[in-house]
């Protein structure tokens, strides 16, 4: 019987004080309350006085607006990028880009040639005309293009003509380094070589490298005051 006794002590009903709280019930389980932990009587953390997150001040939700706040959307103006302006090809432009264009054709022929005619020779040379000159062509083939159409980005032109004026002086310091070094002919095409002909060979191709520089610039500085002019009407008719 004592040992019963001993075991009904230990049992607590609901409503029964329990020893350790006091004169408090025992804490109920969670499903039986209204949403709060044993001990807790306010709704809030332990340590919380105010029923808001540390750094609150106003007791609303400090995080991303709800889904029925409208979004206003302001629509950002970008500026044109040069490339993307277009120049209208006028009656006279479209002249002086097929002249042009031809002569840059004849002038990159004609340095091609040569140079051909110096290594078939026997003469000493550096194969300046080759690369020069291949590249005087395609910029002449550029132009031609350009003037057969309404409109062109004329910046591609203006890189293509900054990157032969670089090709072509390169081209004149070797020509005229070529031309110092003498008239010298390689040994098994002794026969064939004229040193006469060979240097004024040369002297012919430093002119025409010199030409060319002389039209890249002018074509650089038409191209130039085309493309610019047109920029400044593109930014005074944009919003």
């Amino acid at each position: 019987m004592a040992t019963d006794q001993s075991k009904s002590d230990h049992i607590y009903p609901t409503y029964q004080h329990s020893p350790g709280y006091g004169t408090q019930p025992p804490p109920p389980y969670y499903s039986q309350t209204t949403g709060m932990y044993p001990g807790q009587t306010t709704g809030m953390y332990p340590g919380q006085t105010t029923g808001m997150y540390p750094g609150q001040t106003t007791g609303m939700y400090p995080g991303p607006p709800m889904g029925h706040t409208p979004i206003i959307m302001a629509p950002v103006y970008q500026r044109p990028i040069p490339t993307a302006i277009l120049s209208p090809i006028t009656p006279s432009l479209k002249l002086f880009f097929i002249l042009s264009g031809i002569l840059y054709i004849l002038l990159g022929v004609l340095g091609f040639g040569l140079e051909i005619g110096l290594i078939t020779k026997g003469y000493s040379s550096n194969y300046r005309g080759f690369w020069a000159g291949g590249f005087i062509i395609g910029c002449g083939i550029s132009m031609l293009i350009a003037a057969c159409k309404p409109y062109y980005a004329m910046i591609r032109l203006v890189v293509s003509f900054i990157i032969a004026v670089f090709f072509i002086v390169a081209a004149i310091i070797l020509s005229i380094v070529n031309l110092e070094l003498g008239d010298y002919c390689y040994l098994s095409w002794y026969y064939h070589c004229d040193p006469k002909t060979g240097r004024l060979i040369k002297i012919v191709i430093l002119v025409v490298f010199i030409v060319s520089l002389i039209q890249t610039i002018v074509n650089l500085v038409v191209v130039s005051t085309v493309q610019k002019r047109n920029r400044r009407s593109a930014q005074t008719t944009s919003p």
